[in-house]
């Protein structure tokens, strides 16, 4: 089978709405396949039943929060905070790296160190949160979420001939569960791929004359599978493209971190523009290339956060950082002892003795 065969098979199952697994029957010493549908409504809830039911039994015996496991974590050097803050600071990172290489090709330079740069630190970031979450498996989130998942699946496993595989999940046999739950979820589609069909012609031939979930599957968005749902996201980000006048060239468009960085480059801009918009009477608040807002509350001081780029909040969580240290007698950091501070007073002082030395 060709590639193009394989992915023409791969969206048709995406299509149909169900996964096909194998497993090893023991008993009948053959490959079994099973099929494994979305569930309802009625089944989510039901999931989410035997979350909080794990959730609070594991925490009346005693296993720790996600919260708690961490600091226990750091504590016996398992996890450090420079490992969770890196971790944390890398998705702001990769974004500046995808503009970067967006830039690179629209000014005719070399993308290759920055692509190097890139594949680094989605190697770190991979790294560090495989490291992460399988520390933090074993929290009683960790261990709540792992009985959510192996429940849903199993309550949604079926026969060729329709019948459900396990009548009752809580006598139900672990291997044959094991098995059944990472069958499924080997077979988990990526971001890269869902991103592939949905420029594929023959999904194009579906998804063109609809444009609708009704169209297209046939059923409520809330009824599709992650696979449709993603599908279907990323079929109208790439119509929303297409009709824009700021069209991307096709070498941007089949490459999805340059498409990436085009998407990221684009909504800086427009916040930027928004920013740039504010009403005169903020003009008080201005100080030169900076705009001092004030908030009432935790949800707006957010907003004006998020309206700095990434150069901006790296110099909020530096100056956090300062602000958290404690002096040589356990004070707190003075404002104008901190690294910013310092240096605008520094430029202050430059400019004084410029214009002495114009005088």
């Amino acid at each position: 089978m060709t590639g193009d065969e394989q992915a023409d098979l791969l969206l048709y199952k995406i299509i149909q709405g169900q996964s096909e697994i194998e497993i090893l029957d023991y008993e009948a010493y053959c490959i079994q396949k099973l099929y494994i549908r979305e569930p309802n409504i009625s089944d989510k809830i039901k999931a989410a039943s035997v979350y909080k039911s794990r959730f609070d039994a594991a925490l009346s015996l005693g296993v720790a929060q996600e919260d708690e496991i961490i600091e226990k974590l750091i504590s016996v050097n398992l996890w450090s905070k420079a490992e969770q803050e890196h971790l944390d600071s890398i998705p702001d990172k990769i974004e500046d790296v995808k503009v970067q290489l967006y830039l690179a090709y629209k000014g005719f330079r070399s993308r290759d160190p920055i692509r190097k740069n890139l594949s680094k630190l989605n190697w770190e970031f991979e790294s560090l949160y495989k490291k992460r979450t399988i520390l933090m498996e074993q929290s009683c989130e960790g261990f709540a979420e792992m009985c959510k998942t192996r429940y849903i699946i199993c309550l949604n496993t079926f026969y060729e001939n329709g019948e459900k595989v396990f009548l009752n999940y809580d006598d139900a046999d672990n291997h044959l569960v094991s098995q059944v739950v990472l069958a499924y979820l080997s077979q988990v589609t990526s971001d890269s791929t869902i991103r592939r069909m949905s420029k594929k012609d023959i999904w194009r031939s579906f998804w063109g004359p609809s444009k609708t979930e009704r169209g297209v599957f046939n059923k409520a968005a809330i009824e599709l599978t992650a696979d449709q749902r993603s599908l279907i996201s990323w079929s109208k980000i790439y119509d929303s493209i297409n009709e824009s006048p700021d069209c991307p060239a096709d070498a941007v468009l089949e490459d999805d971190d340059m498409l990436d960085g085009w998407l990221i480059y684009q909504n800086r801009k427009r916040a930027k523009e928004r920013a740039n918009k504010l009403d005169s009477g903020q003009g008080a608040n201005v100080k030169g290339d900076e705009v001092f807002l004030f908030a009432d509350n935790k949800d707006d001081a957010m907003r004006i956060h998020d309206l700095n780029d990434s150069q901006g909040k790296a110099n909020i969580r530096s100056l956090g950082k300062q602000m958290d240290a404690k002096d040589e007698n356990g004070k707190g950091l003075k404002i104008e002892k901190t690294i910013e501070a310092q240096l605008e007073m520094r430029q202050m002082s430059n400019e004084q003795f410029k214009q002495k030395s114009r005088g």
